[in-house]
């Protein structure tokens, strides 16, 4: 809540504003870490570490970490993407990584329909790079086997870096809210985020 509050009213840094023609809203903060001892502790939280070592399969280490936030009425939408390195405008990484590579999305609220849940695209994670460029958003919710990730408080989503996704604004009175956290394994780190290297990944 305190962090919501302060993106919200622009107190301090590493926050995130969506442009609208008309005004900028509050849709994330970075660098969650250094927030409070709460999200270092959900971090090493043991059930979840077991869960990313099953899938991992390769000693890792949490790499980064941020908070998304769709407050009430926002509005913010999310464009259909891939993730880095797949999203890189510049060298974007063709094939997909043969280490897991995801995300693990802690959900702090309900995330619906309504109010701005993810959707993604089945198999898609598997394909490597996707040109998203060449539809437009209605396209890519509605034509290509797109499924809405409806998720209740206290679920956690582990989400693949190369999955195309994207999601609808918030337009009701409710907040979705997401703490996330990449956990990644040395070669995927080495092989896909070289520039993350040095203080993170040491």
């Amino acid at each position: 809540d305190e962090v919501m509050r302060q993106g919200v009213a622009r107190e301090g840094s590493d926050h995130a504003y969506y442009d609208f023609p008309d005004r900028q809203t509050y849709y994330r903060s970075e660098n969650m870490w250094e927030r409070g001892p709460i999200f270092k502790a959900v971090t090493m939280n043991p059930v979840l570490l077991e869960a990313v070592a099953q899938c991992i399969g390769h000693p890792f280490l949490p790499i980064n970490d941020s908070f998304v936030c769709k407050i009430p009425g926002g509005n913010v939408p999310v464009v259909w993407h891939q993730d880095p390195p797949y999203g890189y405008a510049k060298s974007p990484r063709l094939e997909t990584f043969e280490v897991p590579n995801f995300d693990v999305d802690i959900y702090l609220d309900d995330s619906t329909l309504e109010n701005g849940c993810v959707w993604g695209m089945k198999g898609h994670h598997l394909v490597g790079k996707v040109n998203l460029q060449n539809y437009n958003e209605d396209e890519l919710f509605d034509n290509f086997g797109a499924v809405p990730m409806e998720m209740k408080a206290g679920d956690v989503l582990f989400h693949s870096i190369s999955g195309p996704h994207g999601s609808r604004g918030n337009e009701t009175k409710s907040v979705r809210r997401i703490f996330y956290v990449h956990y990644m394994a040395r070669e995927v780190v080495e092989g896909c985020y070289p520039g993350w290297q040095g203080k993170n990944a040491g």
